[in-house]
């Protein structure tokens, strides 16, 4: 007689396939699209909301008469307070107030941009330096 196995003609069943193979991917799935989602409308929320501060920023260091008690580049602080944001189809208006500085000091930005075809500028927008004076940026 020899060592091998007997084949008995019977059909050998499948090995059943772990639960873990389809559970892992279906929790990643239902716990990461809500996280996806949110993360993503932060950041686009974020980035939607940066785009008059940023316009401001920009409508600073183009006016001489701030660069020159500031210097360049001027920077935005990471604080801001924004109220009566709307924007619709490329129009819109938001008030805003932040802190700005520069290699030579800093002053405190407040005032109106509006948007126009997507495109912010500065409509009423004051900077006040620490000694008192303020400049308004132009138009």
């Amino acid at each position: 007689m020899s060592n091998l196995p007997m084949d008995t003609g019977a059909a050998v069943p499948p090995k059943k396939k772990s639960f873990l193979i389809w559970l892992i991917p279906l929790i990643l799935v239902v716990l990461g699209s809500p996280l996806l989602c949110c993360g993503g409308c932060i950041y686009l929320g974020l980035k939607t909301i940066a785009a008059p501060r940023d316009a401001a920023v920009a409508a600073l260091n183009n006016d001489v008469r701030i660069t020159a008690k500031l210097g360049t580049p001027i920077k935005a602080g990471n604080a801001i307070s924004m109220t009566d944001f709307q924007s619709t189809n490329g129009n819109g208006s938001a008030t805003l107030d932040f802190n700005a500085s520069g290699p030579n000091g800093s002053a405190q930005v407040s005032g109106q941009m509006n948007q126009t075809a997507g495109t912010w500028t500065a409509a009423n927008l004051t900077v006040t330096f620490p000694d008192g004076t303020s400049l308004k940026v132009p138009q």
